[in-house]
């Protein structure tokens, strides 16, 4: 490993400062955080869920940009990469979905994000809280982020 893994595990705000170009204000910021997460941390689940197949592709595509732009030293080896889900060597894994919280259940999931909530059809965001919110009270890290 470098010496920057350690910097940049120890810093989320140095890691994204030195390593993903982003503003802090974009949904990019966010994606980033994941990517923070997965990588620095062993067998974390991170759920996406968001309203359009078209943003669940494109977040996994800034998510997967942003892995391979690190460097070598900082990349954790991807296992697999499926559609909505990349799984790492580490045990951690980010899944991205549209407006499913189903495929969550059932998992101890460490963070979910969920993204333009005022564009999902009424009630959804009432019935994701309702459903994984046990699930994420229960972990000792565990949050719930809501972008609008």
């Amino acid at each position: 490993m470098c010496d920057e893994f350690d910097k940049c595990k120890n810093d989320i705000n140095y890691f994204i400062s030195n390593y993903i170009p982003t503003e802090r204000v974009d949904c990019r910021c966010h994606i980033a955080s994941v990517l923070w997460k997965v990588i620095f941390s062993d067998d974390m689940l991170v759920g996406w869920i968001d309203s359009t197949n078209e943003n669940v592709s494109r977040v996994m595509s800034i998510f997967l940009r942003y892995h391979d732009s690190l460097p070598k030293c900082m990349q954790i080896e991807i296992l697999n990469i499926k559609q909505n889900e990349v799984t790492f060597s580490n045990g951690s894994s980010f899944n991205v979905e549209v407006q499913d919280f189903d495929v969550f259940l059932g998992y101890s999931i460490s963070t979910i994000i969920v993204n333009n909530v005022g564009d999902y059809d009424e009630g959804v965001y009432d019935s994701i809280r309702e459903s994984i919110f046990p699930v994420i009270n229960s972990y000792d890290i565990g949050d719930i982020i809501v972008i609008r």
